[in-house]
């Protein structure tokens, strides 16, 4: 689309123009995530914590030329570019991408509801895939930047579009749904999910159903009461495709639980076997049968596409490969979309390594005659060494890569991993994207690192949806200091750093100064602080650009002299001790701690701080407010002397996770968020608006039938009451696993049921009571705890708190890290 076209959509105002018949092809929103800088345009959205036109300069630099905005920048600082203004960048997203939408007549279906659109709305696609040549939302993109992206990649060859929708507030799907302008709607299901954006559960139902004003007919369970009301109500006139297990429905589902489904409808009658048997895939299946018979396909059919159909885990795991490499595994799907989402993943990770990609041949795009001269292209963008494609076709990318790329083609993934040694992957980022056919997932186990199968999983989203909750407490201009001590409360420091990096947080703070030089020989750019120096290494501090804290006159006076004496400077950060009584000045020292900062020539002061002792607990608030009133009194002492010698001022902090939620008039300038970001809130109140981040789970390694009175485990300390079956579980104390837990002061999960722990814990293994639980079998997945609340049950047996638990997990536990 030329710019001037653009410009006349979204009804901005022209502030520089280089070229307005240039031709635009690519919408950028973040500035990390450049692929093809001279064909695109960047929209310059604000988020509730950044300003996006800060990037402006970035942006720029990369290459890109054409730019949306709401507010003016310094045009000088652009030459040869071109400046759109609007009001709202987000409204003049939606206003083109409604445009474009507009200029094709295909069959949309849109999806809402709380739960289940991604994984409806790729169950149909699956389905439907043979018949239609269908685009549809990539991953979850149903916000109101993403329902834009999705719909911008409609073309003339489409036939059906398959689109979701999501709101958390009111008011969104009024400005979405005419982007999606669905024939067809389906509402999932109703839940809590985002409920605190609505006054009620009422509101939110009406809010969602603004998206189906242009459907022909809407398909949704008459047996979630509230919908239906709702539906009758707002569309009397529209075809309700009902389903429900009562009668009143025009589909009426019976037998769920046992054998074949039977679909009624009137005097007709269908049966199916589902592929999956949990009820959340049952009711998402429903949706899809339901699309298929209105699309007048016979049950043989639609029994043979459902035998086709494949669990979805939309999750890209990062992980520790073999020799070195880290393995990106994102073989959920793959089509163009996809693939740049994927090769985006590899900015965030350590730049030192060389970029391997392994892909498999393009199945959703296979009648396209350029596709393969696309995807080479996104290759070239990235900077890879090695691409490895796996099938017939993916060769075609030879004729367009880059030809300083090395290059390697197998017929399938068995003669890969036959052919291919594994000492051919050294210090490598490795990327797996293929299709689903392609069995990618041998790959990953053949280049993972062979380990303990004890695996801690670290969900990045949580972690992602936790810090937007505590920066919605914050004013913008307060700075966050993420606390990944401790391998970030066990969790991994270095992948948790490089996350939080491109999530844009102000500072990393360590426990010590090994932790801040793995981080950043990995290439971790943020500031660090060092919360447990030591005086005798202050020479790695400045060589790796760590600020440590300081926290005595001795140790004051000591690094004082070493810069003295090798002429050098420092950034540090000063502890002032305000009642805890661990680390830091007391008020005695304040004179002689500012007469030495005041006189140095090689300090800088980069903070003031101190800790609450009790944020979280209401019946200490008196002693915490004292601790604030001392810290305050103090540090206004220190910065009013810097900035009358120094002529600087020093930010403050003494807010932790629950004093952020607590004690917010104290931020001052900065804040540091630790447990809360993992999780874990002081109080039920924070907990219900945190995500959950951490599952621990091992294998069972065998399993064996004993009769009463039989002795397990060392010293025989447990003993079965009766007949029993007894599995043993790949993880012992050795892993973190507390003995105090051990001989039924614990339970595992299995088949999401309760299962004992009977007899000690062992160093490497466990032992539980699985008697009445069935289909356990040898090498299935057992939880320790996937849930806030199976973790505090944890801390409870061992008697003692869930920071220790994490921090407890042995290194040798694998950590496998996941966003979606």
């Amino acid at each position: 689309m030329k710019i001037k076209t653009i410009a006349s959509l979204i009804e901005a105002e022209i502030i520089q123009t280089a070229n307005l018949d240039f031709e635009i092809n690519q919408i950028i929103l973040d500035s990390r995530k450049i692929i093809f800088p001279g064909q695109s345009i960047f929209f310059a959205i604000n988020g509730e914590r950044h300003n996006a036109h800060d990037y402006l300069t970035q942006v720029y630099d990369k290459g890109v030329r054409s730019f949306v905005v709401s507010e003016a920048p310094n045009l000088i600082d652009y030459p040869n570019s071109t400046f759109l203004l609007v009001p709202d960048s987000i409204k003049a997203l939606q206003q083109l991408a409604k445009a474009h939408r507009s200029k094709f007549p295909l069959e949309v279906i849109g999806i809402t509801g709380s739960n289940g659109k991604t994984t409806v709305k790729e169950w149909l696609f699956q389905l439907l895939q043979h018949d239609y040549n269908i685009v549809r939302s990539p991953r979850s993109y149903n916000s109101q930047v993403g329902v834009p992206l999705s719909v911008f990649a409609i073309t003339e060859k489409h036939d059906l579009g398959i689109f979701e929708a999501g709101i958390s507030k009111p008011n969104e799907m009024q400005k979405i749904a005419p982007i999606i302008a669905p024939n067809i709607g389906i509402f999932t299901n109703i839940g809590d999910a985002h409920n605190e954006g609505f006054e009620n559960l009422n509101e939110k139902i009406n809010q969602k159903l603004a998206l189906f004003h242009t459907c022909n007919s809407i398909i949704y369970c008459a047996d979630f009461k509230a919908v239906h009301k709702a539906m009758l109500d707002r569309f009397p006139e529209k075809e309700r495709i009902t389903w429900a297990f009562s009668e009143e429905a025009i589909y009426k589902i019976s037998n769920l639980d046992n054998g074949a489904t039977v679909f009624k409808k009137a005097d007709k009658e269908w049966s199916f076997i589902f592929p999956f048997l949990d009820y959340a895939s049952k009711e998402n299946l429903i949706h899809t049968i339901i699309i298929l018979l209105e699309k007048r396909y016979d049950a043989p059919k639609i029994q043979e596409r459902l035998n086709g159909l494949f669990k979805l885990d939309m999750r890209m795991d990062i992980k520790e490969g073999i020799n070195g490499c880290t393995i990106i595994n994102d073989a959920y799907n793959f089509d163009l979309a996809a693939l740049k989402i994927a090769l985006s993943q590899l900015e965030n990770e350590d730049q030192k390594l060389n970029k391997t990609v392994i892909i498999s041949d393009i199945l959703e795009h296979k009648n396209e005659l350029d596709i393969y001269d696309k995807i080479a292209n996104l290759l070239n963008t990235k900077n890879i060494s090695k691409v490895i494609g796996i099938g017939s076709d993916i060769q075609r990318i030879s004729s367009n890569l880059n030809p300083n790329i090395k290059v390697d083609f197998y017929q399938n993934t068995d003669q890969f991993i036959s052919q291919k040694s594994q000492q051919n992957f050294k210090n490598e980022l490795i990327l797996l994207k293929g299709a689903r056919s392609f069995t990618f997932e041998k790959i990953s186990t053949f280049l993972s690192k062979k380990s303990h199968h004890t695996i801690l999983e670290i969900d990045l989203d949580a972690i992602g949806r936790n810090l937007k909750y505590f920066n919605s407490l914050l004013r913008p201009e307060t700075k966050i200091m993420a606390m990944i001590k401790a391998s970030a409360y066990g969790s991994g420091s270095l992948e948790l750093a490089k996350y939080l990096s491109f999530q844009k947080v102000d500072y990393l703070a360590v426990a010590n100064a090994d932790e801040g030089v793995e981080l950043r020989k990995a290439g971790i750019q943020l500031p660090i602080l060092v919360l447990n120096p030591e005086e005798d290494i202050i020479d790695v501090m400045l060589n790796y650009r760590l600020e440590p804290e300081i926290y005595s006159l001795s140790f004051l006076k000591s690094i004082e002299g070493y810069l003295s004496k090798n002429n050098l400077k420092m950034g540090v950060h000063l502890n002032l001790n305000t009642g805890m009584n661990r680390l830091g000045f007391d008020v005695i020292d304040t004179d002689e701690l500012v007469q030495i900062i005041s006189n140095s020539d090689h300090l800088y002061i980069h903070s003031i701080f101190s800790h609450l002792a009790s944020s979280e607990k209401l019946e200490d608030d008196e002693k915490s407010i004292a601790q604030i009133a001392s810290f305050e009194s103090r540090s206004l002492q220190i910065i009013q002397v810097l900035s009358q010698t120094k002529s600087y001022k020093p930010i403050r902090h003494i807010l932790n996770s629950s004093g952020i939620t607590r004690f917010t008039k104290y931020q001052y300038e900065m804040v540091r968020l630790g447990i809360g970001l993992y999780g874990i809130g002081g109080t039920e109140e924070v907990s219900s608006h945190l995500s959950e981040v951490h599952t621990l789970k091992a294998k069972i390694l065998q399993i064996r039938d004993l009769s009463a009175n039989s002795g397990i485990g060392y010293n025989f300390k447990g003993k079965t009451t009766k007949a029993s079956k007894i599995a043993t579980v790949g993880i012992g104390y050795a892993d973190g696993i507390i003995r105090k837990c051990g001989n039924g002061n614990f339970h595992f999960w299995v088949n999401k049921q309760k299962a004992p722990i009977i007899g000690n814990i062992s160093m490497d293994m466990t032992t539980i009571d699985i008697s009445g639980i069935e289909g356990a079998k040898v090498g299935d997945d057992v939880i320790i705890f996937e849930n806030n609340d199976h973790l505090e049950a944890l801390s409870k047996a061992c008697n003692t708190i869930s920071y220790e638990i994490l921090s407890r997990i042995s290194s040798r536990v694998k950590r496998v890290f996941y966003q979606e």
